[in-house]
């Protein structure tokens, strides 16, 4: 932390343009927009859009519900160059098989059955939809 970083770190708002213009998202091939705050998630991404229409954007909602719709409607408007993700559902299978491991390794001669399903569960309210 004594050095300076490979990376320049900019400090700033991500939903004001000229904070993004400064970061250089004109030219970047790709962006990642990736703080816990969804709604200034989603705005800073239509702004490096509208300034860089070419990169490829990542942008995290913590709402399974609302990233799959987001994701839909957004690659309608914006095709593949936009992708929504929900940091939970990509977490959630490796915390499986993390307990299976540590599972298996607490208990001698054993074996947990590896999870072959990595698909997210959805809830009765997600079910209906």
């Amino acid at each position: 932390m004594v050095s300076e970083p490979v990376v320049p770190v900019l400090r700033g708002d991500m939903t004001v343009k000229w904070v993004l213009q400064e970061a250089g998202v004109e030219r970047a091939s790709a962006v990642f927009v990736l703080t816990p705050d969804d709604a200034a998630n989603l705005e800073a991404a239509m702004l490096v859009h509208e300034l860089n229409p070419g990169a490829r954007i990542v942008m995290r909602v913590n709402n399974s519900r609302i990233a799959r719709r987001l994701d839909a409607v957004l690659r309608e408007v914006i095709g593949d160059a936009l992708q929504v993700i929900d940091p939970f559902e990509h977490a959630a299978p490796q915390f499986v098989d993390a307990i299976g491991a540590a599972y298996d390794a607490a208990t001698p001669g054993t074996s947990a059955a590896p999870v072959r399903d990595r698909s997210p569960v959805a809830s009765p309210a997600e079910a209906a939809d």
